[in-house]
């Protein structure tokens, strides 16, 4: 199941999002204005939106960078799941998960999820797995 997990240490707890009922992908420059209209739309509604968007798309947003040849990225430039609120639980309870659960990424392991475009991946942040759908 796809799903992003954010932890804040300061605070002492994680944030779950899981079982997304939407995916907003860019896989094209082109793609960028309709994806980032969609992801107002759901937050206005009271959707919570968790993912990544490129490095690359970056370029793409600074008008100091128009006219530079971007290399395309091999993720698509952002994609991000459309979730309910989060589960929140505390940071030692979810720790144990993550030791525990085979489909959790261990330290210095990457792995891709299939998405919609199956070609978003998660992204490995110390002692803890952020996926983006």
């Amino acid at each position: 199941m796809p799903r992003a997990v954010f932890r804040d240490d300061l605070a002492g707890r994680m944030l779950t999002f899981s079982k997304p009922y939407a995916l907003i992908v860019a896989e094209t420059p082109a793609d960028l204005p309709g994806a980032f209209a969609r992801m107002e739309r759901a937050r206005a509604h009271g959707h919570w939106l968790a993912g990544y968007m490129s490095y690359e798309a970056g370029f793409l947003l600074d008008p100091a960078f128009s006219g530079f040849e971007i290399e395309e990225p091999k993720t698509p430039y952002l994609c991000f799941g459309v979730f309910e609120a989060p589960q929140e639980t505390g940071v030692e309870t979810v720790r144990r998960k993550l030791h525990s659960s085979p489909t959790f990424a261990r330290p210095g392991i990457l792995r891709p999820i299939a998405s919609a475009s199956n070609r978003c991946t998660h992204i490995w942040s110390p002692e803890i797995a952020i996926r983006a759908i």
